[in-house]
Protein backbone atom coordinates (compact mmCIF):
# COMPACT_ATOMS: atom_id res chain seq x y z
CA UNK A 1 0.00 0.00 0.00
CA UNK A 2 1.36 3.41 -0.99
CA UNK A 3 -0.23 5.77 1.54
CA UNK A 4 -2.00 5.91 4.90
CA UNK A 5 -4.05 9.03 5.61
CA UNK A 6 -4.52 9.29 9.38
CA UNK A 7 -7.51 11.38 10.53
CA UNK A 8 -7.86 11.98 14.31
CA UNK A 9 -11.50 12.69 15.21
CA UNK A 10 -12.90 14.53 18.21
CA UNK A 11 -16.03 16.73 18.27
CA UNK A 12 -15.98 17.47 14.52
CA UNK A 13 -19.42 16.33 13.36
CA UNK A 14 -19.77 19.62 11.43
CA UNK A 15 -16.55 19.01 9.47
CA UNK A 16 -15.72 15.30 9.26
CA UNK A 17 -17.83 14.55 6.17
CA UNK A 18 -16.11 17.25 4.11
CA UNK A 19 -12.71 16.01 5.26
CA UNK A 20 -13.41 12.38 4.34
CA UNK A 21 -15.00 13.32 1.00
CA UNK A 22 -11.87 15.26 0.07
CA UNK A 23 -9.70 12.25 0.90
CA UNK A 24 -11.87 10.05 -1.33
CA UNK A 25 -12.11 12.36 -4.36
CA UNK A 26 -8.65 11.39 -5.54
CA UNK A 27 -6.88 10.31 -8.70
CA UNK A 28 -5.32 7.05 -7.50
CA UNK A 29 -7.07 3.67 -6.97
CA UNK A 30 -8.71 3.09 -3.57
CA UNK A 31 -6.54 0.00 -3.11
CA UNK A 32 -3.41 2.22 -3.24
CA UNK A 33 -4.23 4.03 0.00
CA UNK A 34 -6.13 3.74 3.25
CA UNK A 35 -7.93 6.29 5.40
CA UNK A 36 -7.57 5.52 9.10
CA UNK A 37 -10.14 7.36 11.22
CA UNK A 38 -9.00 7.51 14.85
CA UNK A 39 -12.07 8.09 17.00
CA UNK A 40 -10.46 9.79 20.00
CA UNK A 41 -13.41 9.15 22.33
CA UNK A 42 -15.55 11.73 20.52
CA UNK A 43 -18.86 12.24 22.38
CA UNK A 44 -20.76 13.72 19.41
CA UNK A 45 -21.93 12.16 16.15
CA UNK A 46 -18.53 12.21 14.45
CA UNK A 47 -18.01 8.45 14.70
CA UNK A 48 -21.44 7.67 13.24
CA UNK A 49 -20.66 9.81 10.22
CA UNK A 50 -17.32 8.03 9.75
CA UNK A 51 -19.06 4.62 10.05
CA UNK A 52 -21.42 5.53 7.18
CA UNK A 53 -18.42 6.37 5.00
CA UNK A 54 -16.68 3.12 5.99
CA UNK A 55 -19.75 1.13 4.88
CA UNK A 56 -19.40 2.59 1.38
CA UNK A 57 -15.62 2.63 0.95
CA UNK A 58 -13.43 -0.40 1.65
CA UNK A 59 -10.27 1.68 2.16
CA UNK A 60 -11.66 3.38 5.29
CA UNK A 61 -11.18 1.78 8.68
CA UNK A 62 -12.07 3.12 12.13
CA UNK A 63 -10.04 2.69 15.29
CA UNK A 64 -11.66 3.59 18.61
CA UNK A 65 -9.64 4.74 21.61
CA UNK A 66 -10.13 6.65 24.85
CA UNK A 67 -9.68 10.39 24.54
CA UNK A 68 -6.00 11.29 24.71
CA UNK A 69 -5.65 14.29 22.42
CA UNK A 70 -4.46 14.72 18.85
CA UNK A 71 -0.89 13.49 19.50
CA UNK A 72 -2.08 10.24 21.06
CA UNK A 73 -4.56 9.74 18.20
CA UNK A 74 -1.86 10.33 15.58
CA UNK A 75 0.47 7.90 17.34
CA UNK A 76 -2.28 5.27 17.38
CA UNK A 77 -2.75 5.74 13.65
CA UNK A 78 0.97 5.61 12.98
CA UNK A 79 1.29 2.27 14.75
CA UNK A 80 -1.64 0.83 12.78
CA UNK A 81 -0.73 2.26 9.36
CA UNK A 82 0.00 -0.13 6.49
CA UNK A 83 1.06 2.47 3.93
CA UNK A 84 4.63 3.22 2.90
CA UNK A 85 3.93 6.91 3.42
CA UNK A 86 1.96 8.73 6.12
CA UNK A 87 -0.16 11.88 5.89
CA UNK A 88 -1.78 13.23 9.08
CA UNK A 89 -4.92 15.12 8.03
CA UNK A 90 -6.84 17.06 10.69
CA UNK A 91 -10.55 16.24 10.65
CA UNK A 92 -11.73 19.86 10.38
CA UNK A 93 -9.50 20.48 7.34
CA UNK A 94 -9.64 19.06 3.83
CA UNK A 95 -7.25 18.21 1.02
CA UNK A 96 -7.53 19.28 -2.61
CA UNK A 97 -9.39 17.07 -5.05
CA UNK A 98 -7.15 14.84 -7.20
CA UNK A 99 -3.91 15.82 -5.50
CA UNK A 100 -2.52 12.41 -4.49
CA UNK A 101 -1.25 11.22 -7.88
CA UNK A 102 1.13 14.14 -8.31
CA UNK A 103 2.22 14.23 -4.65
CA UNK A 104 3.00 10.51 -4.47
CA UNK A 105 4.81 10.57 -7.80
CA UNK A 106 7.03 13.36 -6.50
CA UNK A 107 7.79 11.47 -3.28
CA UNK A 108 8.50 8.18 -5.05
CA UNK A 109 10.50 9.56 -7.96
CA UNK A 110 12.80 11.52 -5.63
CA UNK A 111 12.82 8.79 -2.96
CA UNK A 112 11.86 11.35 -0.30
CA UNK A 113 11.63 10.78 3.42
CA UNK A 114 9.57 13.94 3.92
CA UNK A 115 7.64 16.16 1.51
CA UNK A 116 6.45 19.56 2.76
CA UNK A 117 3.39 20.64 0.79
CA UNK A 118 1.91 24.07 0.15
CA UNK A 119 -1.30 24.92 1.94
CA UNK A 120 -3.77 27.72 2.30
CA UNK A 121 -5.58 29.13 5.29
CA UNK A 122 -9.35 29.19 4.81
CA UNK A 123 -12.54 30.11 6.65
CA UNK A 124 -15.65 27.95 7.15
CA UNK A 125 -16.90 28.86 3.65
CA UNK A 126 -13.62 27.83 2.03
CA UNK A 127 -12.58 31.40 1.24
CA UNK A 128 -8.82 31.92 1.40
CA UNK A 129 -7.56 34.01 4.32
CA UNK A 130 -4.25 35.93 4.53
CA UNK A 131 -1.39 33.62 5.42
CA UNK A 132 0.32 33.74 8.81
CA UNK A 133 3.40 35.98 8.74
CA UNK A 134 5.65 33.00 9.45
CA UNK A 135 4.19 30.88 6.62
CA UNK A 136 5.43 32.38 3.37
CA UNK A 137 6.00 29.93 0.50
CA UNK A 138 9.42 28.99 -0.81
CA UNK A 139 10.81 28.74 -4.34
CA UNK A 140 13.42 26.12 -3.37
CA UNK A 141 12.24 22.64 -4.34
CA UNK A 142 15.51 20.72 -4.54
CA UNK A 143 16.06 17.53 -2.54
CA UNK A 144 18.20 18.28 0.53
CA UNK A 145 18.97 17.03 4.02
CA UNK A 146 16.62 17.82 6.88
CA UNK A 147 19.17 20.22 8.37
CA UNK A 148 19.56 22.08 5.05
CA UNK A 149 15.79 22.16 4.74
CA UNK A 150 15.38 23.78 8.15
CA UNK A 151 18.01 26.40 7.31
CA UNK A 152 16.95 27.23 3.74
CA UNK A 153 13.24 26.47 3.37
CA UNK A 154 11.25 25.84 6.55
CA UNK A 155 9.30 28.64 8.21
CA UNK A 156 8.06 28.69 11.80
CA UNK A 157 4.50 27.54 10.90
CA UNK A 158 5.28 23.84 11.20
CA UNK A 159 1.87 22.18 10.92
CA UNK A 160 2.26 18.39 10.98
CA UNK A 161 -0.65 18.05 8.56
CA UNK A 162 1.35 19.79 5.79
CA UNK A 163 4.04 17.10 5.72
CA UNK A 164 3.95 13.64 4.14
CA UNK A 165 6.35 11.22 5.84
CA UNK A 166 7.97 7.97 4.81
CA UNK A 167 6.81 5.60 7.54
CA UNK A 168 10.14 3.80 7.82
CA UNK A 169 11.89 7.12 8.54
CA UNK A 170 9.66 8.05 11.50
CA UNK A 171 8.90 4.58 12.89
CA UNK A 172 10.83 5.37 16.10
CA UNK A 173 9.50 8.91 16.39
CA UNK A 174 6.18 9.77 17.99
CA UNK A 175 4.28 12.95 18.84
CA UNK A 176 4.58 14.08 22.43
CA UNK A 177 1.23 13.27 23.98
CA UNK A 178 -0.94 15.51 26.14
CA UNK A 179 0.23 18.84 24.72
CA UNK A 180 -0.91 21.44 22.21
CA UNK A 181 1.68 22.98 19.86
CA UNK A 182 2.73 19.36 19.28
CA UNK A 183 3.88 20.01 15.71
CA UNK A 184 6.54 22.53 16.75
CA UNK A 185 7.90 19.87 19.11
CA UNK A 186 7.82 17.01 16.57
CA UNK A 187 8.87 18.49 13.21
CA UNK A 188 12.37 19.79 14.12
CA UNK A 189 13.06 16.54 15.99
CA UNK A 190 12.13 14.55 12.89
CA UNK A 191 13.92 16.70 10.30
CA UNK A 192 17.31 16.53 12.03
CA UNK A 193 17.66 12.84 11.09
CA UNK A 194 16.43 13.05 7.49
CA UNK A 195 18.64 12.86 4.40
CA UNK A 196 16.07 13.40 1.62
CA UNK A 197 13.55 16.19 2.15
CA UNK A 198 11.87 18.51 -0.35
CA UNK A 199 9.18 21.16 -0.73
CA UNK A 200 6.26 21.09 -3.18
CA UNK A 201 4.58 24.27 -4.39
CA UNK A 202 1.45 22.26 -5.19
CA UNK A 203 -1.27 23.67 -2.92
CA UNK A 204 -2.88 20.49 -1.64
CA UNK A 205 -4.09 21.26 1.88
CA UNK A 206 -6.79 23.56 3.28
CA UNK A 207 -6.17 24.63 6.88
CA UNK A 208 -9.44 25.73 8.49
CA UNK A 209 -9.00 28.66 10.86
CA UNK A 210 -11.42 28.21 13.75
CA UNK A 211 -11.78 30.68 16.61
CA UNK A 212 -12.95 27.84 18.88
CA UNK A 213 -9.90 25.63 18.24
CA UNK A 214 -7.62 24.58 21.11
CA UNK A 215 -4.80 26.91 20.08
CA UNK A 216 -7.15 29.92 19.91
CA UNK A 217 -9.09 29.29 23.13
CA UNK A 218 -8.02 30.81 26.46
CA UNK A 219 -6.23 28.21 28.58
CA UNK A 220 -3.37 28.32 31.11
CA UNK A 221 -2.30 24.98 29.57
CA UNK A 222 -1.07 26.94 26.54
CA UNK A 223 1.85 28.36 28.51
CA UNK A 224 2.69 25.04 30.20
CA UNK A 225 2.74 23.26 26.85
CA UNK A 226 4.62 26.05 25.07
CA UNK A 227 7.26 25.86 27.81
CA UNK A 228 7.65 22.14 27.14
CA UNK A 229 8.01 22.70 23.37
CA UNK A 230 10.45 25.58 23.91
CA UNK A 231 12.58 23.37 26.15
CA UNK A 232 12.69 20.53 23.57
CA UNK A 233 13.90 22.90 20.85
CA UNK A 234 16.27 24.71 23.21
CA UNK A 235 17.94 21.42 24.19
CA UNK A 236 18.18 20.49 20.50
CA UNK A 237 19.82 23.84 19.79
CA UNK A 238 22.42 23.08 22.46
CA UNK A 239 23.03 19.61 21.05
CA UNK A 240 23.26 20.95 17.47
CA UNK A 241 24.68 24.48 17.92
CA UNK A 242 25.35 24.94 14.20
CA UNK A 243 21.68 24.63 13.22
CA UNK A 244 20.51 28.25 13.32
CA UNK A 245 16.88 27.30 12.69
CA UNK A 246 16.65 25.69 16.13
CA UNK A 247 17.74 28.91 17.81
CA UNK A 248 15.30 30.88 15.70
CA UNK A 249 12.32 28.65 16.46
CA UNK A 250 13.07 28.93 20.18
CA UNK A 251 12.89 32.70 19.73
CA UNK A 252 9.67 32.44 17.70
CA UNK A 253 8.02 30.22 20.33
CA UNK A 254 9.05 32.53 23.18
CA UNK A 255 7.61 35.51 21.29
CA UNK A 256 4.38 33.52 20.84
CA UNK A 257 4.33 32.91 24.60
CA UNK A 258 4.93 36.61 25.27
CA UNK A 259 2.04 37.58 22.99
CA UNK A 260 -0.22 35.22 24.96
CA UNK A 261 1.07 36.42 28.34
CA UNK A 262 0.47 40.05 27.34
CA UNK A 263 -3.24 39.29 27.71
CA UNK A 264 -4.45 40.26 31.20
CA UNK A 265 -6.17 36.87 31.47
CA UNK A 266 -2.72 35.25 31.76
CA UNK A 267 -1.30 37.39 34.58
CA UNK A 268 -1.00 34.34 36.88
CA UNK A 269 1.07 32.44 34.31
CA UNK A 270 3.63 35.23 33.77
CA UNK A 271 5.63 34.52 36.93
CA UNK A 272 5.80 30.77 36.24
CA UNK A 273 6.99 31.34 32.65
CA UNK A 274 9.70 33.81 33.70
CA UNK A 275 10.86 31.33 36.35
CA UNK A 276 10.98 28.59 33.69
CA UNK A 277 13.21 30.79 31.50
CA UNK A 278 15.58 31.58 34.40
CA UNK A 279 15.83 27.96 35.56
CA UNK A 280 16.79 26.84 32.03
CA UNK A 281 19.02 29.86 31.38
CA UNK A 282 17.00 30.95 28.34
CA UNK A 283 17.59 34.68 28.67
CA UNK A 284 18.66 35.63 25.13
CA UNK A 285 16.82 34.78 21.93
CA UNK A 286 17.42 34.93 18.18
CA UNK A 287 14.72 36.02 15.75
CA UNK A 288 15.68 36.62 12.12
CA UNK A 289 12.38 37.89 10.72
CA UNK A 290 11.42 41.57 10.71
CA UNK A 291 8.45 43.58 11.97
CA UNK A 292 7.05 43.90 15.48
CA UNK A 293 8.35 40.47 16.50
CA UNK A 294 11.92 41.54 15.80
CA UNK A 295 11.39 44.50 18.16
CA UNK A 296 9.86 42.16 20.74
CA UNK A 297 12.95 39.93 20.54
CA UNK A 298 15.26 42.89 21.12
CA UNK A 299 13.23 44.03 24.13
CA UNK A 300 13.25 40.47 25.49
CA UNK A 301 17.05 40.41 25.33
CA UNK A 302 17.08 43.52 27.51
CA UNK A 303 14.41 42.28 29.93
CA UNK A 304 11.88 39.42 29.54
CA UNK A 305 9.36 41.08 31.90
CA UNK A 306 9.71 44.35 29.98
CA UNK A 307 8.93 42.53 26.73
CA UNK A 308 5.62 41.29 28.20
CA UNK A 309 4.68 44.78 29.40
CA UNK A 310 5.68 46.38 26.10
CA UNK A 311 3.71 43.79 24.12
CA UNK A 312 0.68 44.36 26.34
CA UNK A 313 0.91 48.09 25.60
CA UNK A 314 1.28 47.47 21.84
CA UNK A 315 -1.79 45.20 21.82
CA UNK A 316 -3.79 47.73 23.85
CA UNK A 317 -2.84 50.58 21.46
CA UNK A 318 -3.65 48.43 18.44
CA UNK A 319 -7.10 47.57 19.84
CA UNK A 320 -7.80 51.25 20.57
CA UNK A 321 -6.72 52.21 17.05
CA UNK A 322 -8.95 49.55 15.48
CA UNK A 323 -11.89 50.67 17.64
CA UNK A 324 -11.28 54.31 16.72
CA UNK A 325 -11.16 53.48 12.99
CA UNK A 326 -14.35 51.41 13.26
CA UNK A 327 -16.09 54.31 15.06
CA UNK A 328 -14.98 56.74 12.35
CA UNK A 329 -16.20 54.37 9.65
CA UNK A 330 -19.59 54.01 11.38
CA UNK A 331 -19.94 57.80 11.75
CA UNK A 332 -19.02 58.26 8.09
CA UNK A 333 -21.65 55.72 6.98
CA UNK A 334 -24.31 57.41 9.15
CA UNK A 335 -23.35 60.82 7.74
CA UNK A 336 -23.55 59.51 4.16
CA UNK A 337 -27.01 58.06 4.82
CA UNK A 338 -28.23 61.38 6.28
CA UNK A 339 -26.92 63.32 3.26
CA UNK A 340 -28.54 60.83 0.88
CA UNK A 341 -31.85 61.12 2.76
CA UNK A 342 -31.68 64.93 2.72
CA UNK A 343 -31.05 64.95 -1.04
CA UNK A 344 -34.01 62.64 -1.58
CA UNK A 345 -36.33 64.94 0.46
CA UNK A 346 -35.20 68.11 -1.37
CA UNK A 347 -35.57 66.52 -4.79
Amino acid sequence: MRLSIIVPVFKVEKHIAKCLESCLKQDIPLLDYEIIVINDGSPDGSRNIAVEFAKQYENIRIIDRENGGISAARNTGLRAAKGKYIWFVDSDDWIEENCLFKLLNRIESDDLEILWISWKRVDEKGSELPQFKDARRSDKMDVMTGVQFMEDVLMFCTFGCTFIFKKESIRNLFFKEGIIFEDAEFIPRALIHMQRVAYSNQIAYNYLFRQDSLTNAHSPKKITDLSSVILTNFLLSKKYPNILYLKSIVGALIITAIRILADKAYKKERKAFLLFLRENNIMKITYNEGGVRKIMARIFNISPILSIKATSLIIHCRKRTIKMLETRKTKHVVKEKKLKRAKTIHS
